[in-house]
C-alpha cells in the first residue's frame, strides 16, 4: 500500500516498475521490487529480504542518475529517486564501518552474527545487574567472563566491551564509565604499579542527560533519600580531609537523627547496612587500620565521589550549606 505520493522519475514509470504487491519501506518512494511480509517472523529470512531490497534501491539510485544525462534534472528530484539516492550515501558511509569489521574481527575468526550475539549479551547483563545492584559497579572481570566463555581470542573482550558502551551510549544514552579503582592511601607504598592497573577495572552505568534534565523527567523520587544521604556523607569525608574514622563518622550522622544501632529506620531502614551500600557502591572505600586505642575502621573517598562531575556537585552542595548558615548566624546576632 502506498504511503505517499507515487512520483517517481519518467525512466523508471518507462520500465514498467511498481505494482500493487509493493511495500514502501520510504514514504514516496516506491520501489519495484516488493518485500515479503511473511518473512517478518524469520530473522534470516528478513535479512536476506532488506540485502534485495537494498540492492534494488542502489540499482534504482544508478539508473536515476543515469537519466539525468538524458532528460530532465526534475525526474532526479523525486523522492523515490531522492531515498535510493539516501540510502546508496548510507551504504556507502557504512563502508569504512564493515571494512573496521573485518580488519578487527575478521582476523580472529569471529563472525559479525557472533560479535553482535556477544555485544547484546553485555549490554543485556550491564543493564540487568546495574538495576539487580542498585547501581553497584560491574567488574571487568565479569564481562570478561561471559564473553570468553565460548572464546579463546585474547583481543576480543575489549572489542566488544568497547562497541557495547558505544551502543549502551548511542542507543540508551547511558555512560558506561570506567572506574580507576584507588586503594586505600595506608596500602599505596609498596605497591607495584601494574597490580592496582588490574585492580581498576570495573564500570558505572550513568545518564548522560543534564542534571537538571534528568531530575526533572527520569529521576526516581522514591530513591531521592539515597542521593541526600550519600551526599551528606561523601560532604562529612571530604570535609574532614578525604579520610574519616567510623566513630568521628556515626558522631556527626548522629547528630543528623541517624544512629548505628538502628535497624528499622522511618527513612533508611537498616541505617548501618545503607552506609555500608556506599562502599559497595565505590562512594568510599573501608579499611581497617592499627592505632594506640587498638583496630579501628577508616572510611575514606573512593573513586565515584572523587569522580570530577561529582566533586564539582559536592562543592557547591557544601557552598550553599555554609552560605545558608551564615546567613542564619548573621541573623541571629542582629536579633540581640
Amino acid at each position: 500500500m502506498a504511503l505517499g505520493p507515487q512520483l517517481v522519475p519518467r525512466a523508471a514509470r518507462r520500465q514498467g516498475e511498481g505494482d500493487a504487491t509493493t511495500v514502501m519501506l520510504v514514504p514516496g518512494a516506491k520501489v519495484g521490487r516488493p518485500i515479503d511480509l511473511s518473512a517478518w517472523n524469520d530473522e534470516e529470512r528478513m535479512k536476506k529480504e532488506l540485502v534485495a531490497w537494498a540492492k534494488a534501491v542502489a540499482a534504482m539510485a544508478i539508473r536515476s542518475f543515469r537519466h539525468v544525462q538524458n532528460e530532465d534534472w526534475l525526474a532526479f528530484f523525486s523522492p523515490s529517486a531522492a531515498a535510493a539516492a539516501s540510502l546508496l550515501l548510507l551504504l556507502l558511509l557504512l563502508l569504512p564501518r564493515m571494512a573496521t569489521y573485518n580488519e578487527e574481527y575478521s582476523q580472529i575468526g569471529v563472525s559479525q552474527e557472533e560479535k553482535d550475539k556477544l555485544v547484546g549479551e553485555v549490554i543485556r547483563f550491564v543493564l540487568f545487574k546495574t538495576h539487580q545492584n542498585s547501581g553497584c559497579p560491574i567488574k571487568r572481570e565479569e564481562l570478561t567472563q561471559l564473553i570468553t566463555k565460548n572464546y579463546r581470542q585474547r583481543t576480543l573482550p575489549a572489542l566488544v566491551i568497547n562497541e557495547a558502551r558505544e551502543k549502551i551510549s548511542s542507543i540508551f544514552g547511558y555512560e558506561m564509565k570506567e572506574l580507576q579503582r584507588s586503594r586505600p592511601s595506608s596500602n599505596k607504598q609498596g605497591r607495584a604499579p601494574h597490580q592496582s592497573a588490574v585492580e581498576a577495572k570495573s564500570y558505572v552505568v550513568r545518564s548522560q542527560l543534564p542534571s537538571d534534565i534528568y531530575s526533572k523527567y527520569i529521576e526516581d523520587k522514591k530513591t531521592s533519600h539515597m542521593t541526600g544521604f550519600t551526599f551528606v556523607v561523601i560532604s562529612i569525608v571530604h570535609l574532614a580531609g578525604g579520610k574519616i574514622s567510623e566513630e568521628n563518622l556515626w558522631h556527626h550522622l548522629r547528630r543528623l537523627g541517624l544512629n548505628e544501632s538502628d535497624e528499622n529506620n522511618a527513612v533508611f531502614g537498616n541505617t548501618k547496612q545503607t552506609l555500608e551500600m556506599l562502599v559497595q557502591q565505590r562512594y568510599l572505600q573501608k579499611e581497617k587500620v592499627n592505632s594506640p586505642e587498638g583496630n579501628i575502621f577508616m572510611y575514606e573517598l573512593a573513586e565515584r565521589a572523587l569522580d570530577e562531575s561529582i566533586a564539582e556537585k559536592l562543592k557547591d552542595y557544601i557552598g550553599q550549606v555554609v552560605t545558608q548558615a551564615d546567613r542564619q548566624e548573621r541573623s541571629r546576632w542582629r536579633s540581640y
